[in-house]
């Protein structure tokens, strides 16, 4: 029966990766605690209102977030790979940088 509940959360995780775009990550930096990279093509979803113009093709994530960690590894070893991923969108921007924050990341 637990399982049953489960269900729905699967196939609406599936079906989020299923319409997202697939990128590969042209450049990748870090500075401090703070990971910056670029995509292309450009990002097929709307953009928070926080994110720059110039900063448009950008994503980041903060190393002092809980599970950040992963999140590097796993974009480094995409980039590295040009492995394309799909990305998940926190609708955020990192704070004081203007470049939108990074909630998932995905490899098919």
């Amino acid at each position: 029966m637990k399982n049953l509940f489960l269900l729905p959360l699967a196939f609406a995780s599936t079906f989020s990766f299923a319409n997202s775009q697939a990128y590969l990550i042209t450049e990748f930096q870090v500075i401090n605690n703070l990971v910056t990279f670029k995509t292309q093509p450009q990002k097929a979803t709307n953009t928070p209102s926080c994110v720059d113009a110039n900063n448009k093709d950008s994503w980041a994530i903060s190393l002092n977030d809980h599970g950040s960690n992963n999140l590097y590894s796993l974009l480094l070893g995409a980039f590295d790979s040009q492995t394309p991923v799909y990305l998940t969108s926190t609708e955020q921007c990192i704070a004081e940088s203007g470049i939108e924050k990074l909630a998932a990341v995905s490899v098919n």
